[in-house]
């Protein structure tokens, strides 16, 4: 099956960022940030020697959000070499408010299987200056199982909602004979049929619930899927939980605190998906 996946994501990235909708935080070290993003929990299921691309939302209010990173010359996560990010790049949007909003598209290569952390993202410019940016807490759970992308169509999937504290999943087996065992969408939360994974007439769809007080997490899932006997792993889309219920307020509380840690934010949420 064929997919246009640059597509999706491109307009994901904008949908997102119009919607206040992006969550990768990181600010200056200091009160009152002029550029930050925003801070949010992140899980990211990978195969090792795979590349997957999320999209970074920045904001500032010193002057334009792209033109802040428009002479970086590479980015990486501070203390983790397991993971690098191949190329990036920004792109302008809307100003959000008194914000100037950007979107940072990274690909990111899981090059070492194990499971890492990053908590921050460093940006080196061309003229040897480098900043650091906390973007919250980051898993990065890379295991030696290739994608079996053959045997689960996760294109209709949501990528984003209102809750922080729900995973909505929607998946389909496109082998019939198979069965879908297991979603593991954090560091210790998997999930299987006995636990309340619903499937009928081949299709799993419901919602998973997340653990902690982030208000905003990114989520790649790893599905285990039998087929014939054997299990095997499948890789879900990125889903932005809690991003389309962040407020102009929420952005304004990190400039304030840019070392807001994920357990003393608070913010209203809503119980709509």
């Amino acid at each position: 099956m064929e997919h246009r996946r640059p597509n999706l994501f491109r307009s994901f990235c904008i949908t997102l960022v119009l919607l206040l909708s992006l969550g990768l935080c990181g600010c200056k070290a200091q009160p009152e940030a002029d550029t930050f993003f925003f801070q949010y929990e992140g899980y990211f299921a990978a195969p090792v020697s795979s590349t997957l691309t999320v999209a970074i939302t920045g904001f500032s209010t010193k002057e334009a959000c792209a033109a802040v990173f428009q002479n970086a010359a590479s980015m990486s996560f501070e203390g983790n070499d397991a993971v690098r990010i191949q190329k990036f790049s920004i792109e302008p949007h809307e100003s959000i408010g008194a914000y100037s909003a950007c979107a940072v598209s990274a690909t990111l290569a899981f090059e070492t299987a194990g499971v890492t952390d990053a908590t921050a993202l460093c940006v080196q410019f061309q003229d040897g200056s480098e900043q650091t940016y906390p973007i919250g807490t980051w898993t990065f759970d890379v295991q030696d199982a290739p994608d079996h992308a053959e045997l689960l169509n996760v294109w209709s999937s949501p990528v984003s909602n209102r809750v922080g504290n729900m995973f909505p999943y929607h998946y389909e087996l496109l082998d019939r004979a198979a069965s879908i065992r297991s979603i593991q969408y954090g560091p210790d939360q998997i999930a299987d049929v006995a636990d309340g994974i619903t499937v009928h007439d081949g299709v799993a769809e419901g919602e998973l619930a997340l653990s902690g007080d982030a208000p905003v997490r990114l989520i790649r899932p790893r599905i285990k899927v039998e087929q014939n006997g054997e299990v095997y792993s499948v890789y879900g889309l990125c889903c932005y939980c809690g991003a389309l219920n962040v407020t102009e307020a929420d952005i304004q509380a990190e400039q304030k605190n840019p070392d807001l840690t994920l357990a003393e934010f608070s913010t209203d949420q809503d119980d709509e998906t």
